[in-house]
């Protein structure tokens, strides 16, 4: 359920992130800002 929770709050924020920049660049840089400290401490923490 919590992961459903995650994903969903995701979706939403990038339709918001989108609907109020109207730039895809803006939607793909969020998503990097989002995705960096898990990609960044994953290895770390095995």
């Amino acid at each position: 359920v919590s992961q459903l929770g995650d994903a969903f709050y995701f979706l939403v924020f990038m339709f918001v992130i989108d609907r109020e920049t109207k730039s895809p660049l803006f939607v793909g840089i969020v998503m990097a800002a989002q995705a960096l400290p898990y990609l960044l401490l994953a290895p770390a923490a095995g």
